[in-house]
Formats: C-alpha cells, sequence, structure tokens
C-alpha cells in the first residue's frame, strides 16, 4: 500500500467501532437491529424512529431508515411504540372495518349475531351455515340448531321450532321430518312425533291428533294406525279403549266386536269370563233361570237324564231318591218303598216307616198310603217304625201270643212277646210297641215253731235292783216259696229272651220276684240276703219268760266301832250295818254268822288296858280306846313309822303315799312295850 492510500469508509449501513482496530475491514460493523447509517464512514448508526397510530415502519435498518405503512385493514396501532411495533391483528369473533381508523381497537368490529370468525386478522365474518345459528356477536362460531329446531338459511340469528305435524329428531338440520301414520304432533318443536295412545290412532302424515276406536273395537299398542275388533267373548261399550272387557261368567259375545255380552239361556251355563258361548247342564243338572255360572245338580228325591234342562224330574208317590244323593240322572235312581214302608209324597228322599206297634203288609212294594199298615194283635209288638209281618191275624192270645190267622183279620201278626216260662213272660195289648213282663210276686211260706228263750226270767237292774230289765227273745223262720214252673235255668231260653228283650237275666233262682212284681224283701221281716242260695228267710222275734228274776239280799258295809263301854280292865264296843237291797222274788235273806243279831256285832275291848293310872298304855291289837293327849287311839292313823335297811327311822303315810325322815307334826307314839307277834306295832297303826 502506497504512502498516500487512503482510509477506506465505512459503508452505508455501517459504522466504525471504536473497539476495533481501524487497519482492516474489521473496524466496520454493521448497525444493530433498530438502527440505520444512510451516510458511508460514520462511527455510529441512527435509530429507527417509530411510525404515529395506525402505521408501521418497514425497511428500517443497515442503510435505509425504511417508512411509515398504514396497518393493513383488520389489523390496528393504537399509538407510538418501539419503531418495529407492528400492527396487532383483529382478533377471533372480530373483522377490521374499512370505515374504522387502525389506529386502535375501534377498528375491529364484533361479527354480527348469524356470523362469526374462528380466526385473527380478517375484515369479514363467516355466515352461519344452515341448520345453524349464532345468537350472539363477536363469537368464534354457529351452534347446531338442537333436535326439534331447524334454520333453513345461512347466517341465522336463532333456529325455528319444527311445526305442529313436525318433528326433528337430529341437530343441526335445515328442514323438519312430517309426522307418519300412527303418529302425531300437537305442539311446535318436537323431537320425535308422538305415538297415538292405547285405544286412538291415525292414518296419513302430518297428523296433529288421533282418533279414538270406536266402540266395540280396541287397540292395546301405542302408534298404531287401526283399531281391531273385541274378539269373541269380549266387548267393548265405551269407544277410545284400549282392551275390550271380558264377558262376566254367565254371560257371552258369541261374535267379533260386540258392545255388550249376552246372557247364558236358560238351561245353560258358563263358569269361566270371556266366553264365546254357554254350555249346556249336564244330565243329573239343570237351570231353570238365565244368566247362571253353573248348573244346579238334582236335589233328593229327583232326576234328569237330558242335558240342557229346565228342572228335575220328581221321585213319584211310593218311590223314593236316596238322600244325600244329588245329581241324579239315571230313573232307577228312584227305588221302591219297601214293605214296611210308603210315600204320598212326590220327590221324597224317604219312605215313612209304619208306626211301632204296626207293621206293613208282607211283600207289599210302592205303598202311598197308610193303609199299607196294620196294628200289631194283642200279645205281638213291633218295637221299631217300619216292621213288616208275613200274616194277618183276627185275634191273638196275649198271654201266649199265639194268633189266629183267618183270612178275614184285622191285626198285624207281628212279632210274639218274649217269654221264659208260663210264669214269667211278656204281653202285650193290640197296637203295642213294646211287651210288659207281667209281674210274678213273691210268696213266702208258713212260719216254722218257735225257737228257745235267750233268758228263763228277766234280770233286774240298778243299784237297789228294782229296776226290771230287758227279757229273753226267741224267734221263728220262713222262707220264700219255688214259683213253678221255672225255666230260668235254661240257658237257651235264658239267651232268646235275653235277645228278643235286651234284658240279661241275671238270677237263676225261681223263689224270687219277676218283672216288678212283690219282692220277697217287701213282705214284713225279710233278713234274707239274695246272694246267697238257701240264705232267704224272714225272722219273726218276741219276748219270752218275762217274770222277774229272784233278788238276794245285800246288806251295806258295816259302821264303825263304838266307844269301848270301859277305857280300863274290860268293856265292850258294838257295830252296825243296814239293808241295802233287800231280798225279793224269792230270792236269799241276809246273814250275820253266829250274831245273834242280824244288823248288829258286839265284842270285849280294853280287856287288857291297867287300870292303874301310872301304866302307860299297852298297843292292842284292835279296838284301842286310850287317849294320848287329845288323838283317838281308835281314829283312823294316816302316818305309820317304821326302820329302813340302814336302821334309820323313816315315816310313811298310807293316805298320800309320802315318806319322809323328818318326823311329821301330828304324829303321835304308842308307849311300849310292843304287841306280839300277830299284832302290829304301834308305830305301823298311828
Amino acid at each position: 500500500m502506497s504512502w498516500n492510500s487512503k482510509c477506506t469508509q465505512c459503508l452505508a449501513g455501517r459504522y466504525g467501532h471504536l473497539g476495533y482496530s481501524k487497519a482492516s475491514q474489521a473496524h466496520c460493523h454493521d448497525c444493530a437491529s433498530g438502527k440505520a447509517q444512510l451516510v458511508p464512514g460514520q462511527t455510529s448508526c441512527t435509530a429507527c424512529s417509530s411510525c404515529p397510530a395506525g402505521k408501521v415502519r418497514t425497511g428500517c435498518g443497515l442503510a435505509g431508515t425504511g417508512s411509515c405503512e398504514s396497518c393493513a385493514q383488520g389489523s390496528h396501532k393504537d399509538g407510538p411504540h418501539q419503531w418495529n411495533t407492528g400492527c396487532k391483528l383483529c382478533g377471533t369473533g372480530k373483522y377490521g372495518s374499512a370505515v374504522h381508523s387502525r389506529t386502535g381497537e375501534h377498528h375491529c368490529r364484533n361479527c354480527p349475531a348469524g356470523q362469526f370468525r374462528d380466526a385473527s386478522g380478517f375484515t369479514d365474518c363467516v355466515t352461519c351455515a344452515v341448520g345453524q345459528y349464532q345468537s350472539e356477536t363477536g363469537e368464534i362460531g354457529c351452534m347446531k340448531c338442537i333436535a326439534g329446531q331447524f334454520t333453513p338459511s345461512r347466517g341465522q340469528k336463532t333456529c325455528e321450532k319444527c311445526a305442529i305435524g313436525h318433528h326433528q329428531s337430529t341437530e343441526g338440520k335445515a328442514s323438519c321430518t312430517t309426522c307418519t301414520a300412527g303418529r302425531f304432533a300437537d305442539e311446535m318443536g318436537l323431537q320425535e312425533c308422538k305415538r297415538c295412545q292405547e285405544g286412538r290412532y291415525n292414518t296419513g302424515t302430518t297428523n296433529t291428533n288421533c282418533k279414538g276406536c270406536a266402540v266395540g273395537r280396541f287397540q292395546g299398542s301405542k302408534g298404531k294406525t287401526g283399531c281391531e275388533p273385541c274378539a269373541k267373548g269380549y266387548v267393548q261399550p265405551d269407544g277410545a279403549k284400549a282392551s275390550c272387557a271380558k264377558c262376566p261368567a254367565a254371560t257371552y259375545a258369541p261374535t267379533t266386536g260386540l258392545t255388550t255380552c249376552e246372557s247364558c239361556e236358560v238351561g245353560k251355563f258358563q263358569a269361566q269370563q270371556g266366553q264365546a258361548s254357554c254350555t249346556a247342564c249336564l244330565v243329573g243338572q239343570f237351570n231353570a233361570d238365565k244368566k247362571q255360572t253353573a248348573c244346579t245338580k238334582c236335589a233328593e228325591g229327583r232326576y234328569q237324564n237330558a242335558r240342557q234342562a229346565t228342572s228335575c224330574t220328581q221321585c213319584a208317590t211310593g218311590y223314593f231318591g236316596a238322600a244325600g244323593a244329588l245329581g241324579s240322572s239315571d230313573p232307577s235312581y228312584c227305588e221302591r218303598c219297601t214293605h214296611g214302608t210308603y210315600n204320598p209324597t212326590k220327590g221324597s228322599t224317604s219312605c215313612t216307616k209304619c208306626l211301632k206297634g204296626k207293621a206293613g203288609q208282607y211283600g207289599g212294594h210302592a205303598a202311598t198310603d197308610e193303609n199299607h199298615c196294620t196294628t200289631c194283635a194283642a200279645g205281638r209288638f213291633m218295637h221299631m217304625d217300619g216292621g213288616t209281618h208275613e200274616h194277618r191275624a183276627h185275634s191273638c192270645d196275649a198271654s201266649k201270643g199265639e194268633c189266629n190267622r183267618g183270612a178275614g183279620g184285622a191285626f198285624a201278626e207281628c212279632l210274639a212277646c218274649p217269654r221264659i216260662d208260663d210264669r214269667r213272660y211278656q204281653t202285650s195289648v193290640a197296637g203295642s210297641t213294646t211287651c210288659a213282663s207281667v209281674s210274678l210276686d213273691c210268696k213266702p211260706a208258713s212260719w216254722s215253731n218257735w225257737g228257745t228263750c235267750t233268758k228263763s226270767c228277766t234280770p233286774m237292774t240298778g243299784a237297789l235292783m228294782n229296776v226290771k230289765g230287758e227279757s229273753g227273745t226267741h224267734y221263728r223262720t220262713r222262707s220264700p216259696e219255688q214259683l213253678l214252673p221255672c225255666a230260668l235255668g235254661n240257658a237257651a231260653t235264658v239267651a232268646a229272651w235275653t235277645a228278643a228283650t235286651g234284658l240279661a237275666v241275671d238270677m237263676t233262682r225261681c223263689d224270687m220276684a219277676w218283672g216288678g212284681g212283690k219282692e220277697c224283701s217287701a213282705f214284713p221281716l225279710w233278713v234274707g240276703d239274695t246272694n246267697v242260695q238257701g240264705g232267704q228267710y224272714y225272722k219273726q222275734q218276741q219276748q219270752c219268760n218275762q217274770h222277774e228274776c229272784p233278788v238276794d239280799c245285800v246288806p251295806r258295809n258295816w259302821g264303825a266301832w263304838g266307844a269301848c263301854t270301859a277305857t280300863c280292865g274290860s268293856g265292850s264296843t258294838t257295830r252296825t250295818r243296814a239293808i241295802k237291797i233287800p231280798e225279793d222274788f224269792g230270792g236269799k235273806a241276809c246273814a250275820n254268822g253266829a250274831f245273834p243279831q242280824l244288823h248288829a256285832q258286839t265284842e270285849t275291848c280294853n280287856a287288857d288296858v291297867s287300870c292303874d293310872k301310872n301304866a302307860l298304855p299297852v298297843c292292842q291289837s284292835n279296838h284301842v280306846h286310850c287317849e294320848i293327849k287329845t288323838h283317838m287311839l281308835n281314829q283312823a292313823r294316816s302316818w305309820m313309822s317304821s326302820i329302813d335297811t340302814k336302821g334309820v327311822r323313816y315315816y310313811h303315810n298310807s293316805v298320800t303315799g309320802v315318806s319322809t325322815y323328818t318326823k311329821p307334826a301330828d304324829y303321835v307314839e304308842c308307849a311300849d312295850p310292843l304287841p306280839q307277834i300277830g299284832r302290829a306295832s304301834c308305830r305301823e297303826r298311828v
């Protein structure tokens, strides 16, 4: 390079960077973004300037500053910004208006109703397609019309409801569909046409209602184009019904499409509902009235052998139908009244039996009146109703039951009254229902001789033997006589009696009463036992030997000895007695041994008592009359004294039985000497 070489200027759009050497091109750097340099050889770049509202700078940088261009329609800028701030696009749902400046948001206008914009920066909006709508402004899309509505053209703000007679089941549709036959739309905006209800229908299309089925017809389903006639056995008297009614039991409907049921005719019945006919009554049954659910069985005493009968045939007089037999269908059900019965009435279930005491003519059948029955003869009986007899009798022996079978007889020869023998039998009067036993009284035999008397005389009683006692007795007896003839011992005869009468024979005795006769025990003086053979008898008893038995003399006890006539030396003492019971009726008299007097005894006393006053009294064997202190020695003593086995004296009271070793206060002792053997000691007698 020469010395005069010049520096090369940095080109426009570049600048010389102070931080780099100027020795090379590296000294020059491009202007940074947002800056430009129109003049070469500059050391800096000039910042790009911003554009006014509604404009945007383009082409600024390096060697050019660019220019401000108007914002495109559909975008806007509201004021000074950075040099490179661009225009803002109108958002979705909006468009750039050609009549509004682009200096602000007002340039962007909402899409009107019926239109939309789903992208930014557009100058117009898209209209809603058919079947869609948009009722709001500034929206980004359109909505489909709901089912039951539609839009016939583009750009609609709202959807229209389907007209009556129409429907639309799909959303977003441009039109509605007409209702088909069997359906209707009676209001706008239906998604589906309504089905005609049960009992209703329609035809054609675009229907707004349905018609009711006519009477006699029905429709059980929805959405139908017609009605059907009621089937046989069913009727419908009202219109617009979903079903037909079953004919009640006892009625029927013979054809289709009827409005009323017919009643079953007489002789027929119908037990079920909904039937097309009635059934004829079977044999053995009938119906006298219309409208019956069942036939009535022929009652007792009636029959019916044909079907569809309105009544039953009664059994004739002289015949009867078995009781309890209902619904008889064979004439043989009516049977003849047997002999012993008759029937004057038709339709009876039984024949009248000849009353007890009468019998029907043997072999007579189908009798219609009471003349069939005749009265039992005397000596005969009929114990039940409906008895029969083989023969007639003019008269009968009541006692034997034997009859005279005369042809002109007026009585029935009924059952013979039972009998055991000629004394034990039953009989009856004419017309009897039972036989009664003929009473047989017991018959006592003659008395035997009197027996021995139980006493030889009548004893005297009482304390003084002056009351006459019971006399003796003796008795005599007799037994019942045998009542002959007697067949009670014949087992076959007795069995036949029991079978005929029902009465058991519980004895074989021939001497007892029979058939309610006077019993043996009913006679006076019966003492027998009917259960003991030979023990039946009568006993008559009376007193005998009624004279008094002898009474011996009975004296009273001797009285006490009297006082001795002398207290010492020798004296006498006397005792006496009285008669308690004198002898009588030849009894024994009283006696007094060797004493001269009958009722007095005298003895010597105090013969061994000294009259010396200094001598103590000696105990006497009896009748002692010495007096010590104030006690009389002949007075009865209660206290006695003795020596026990240990040599100790004790005292014993013979009255009370008390013994004591303490000397009683009222005890008095006699003086010694003690008496000899054979005499009690004074100590013992005091």
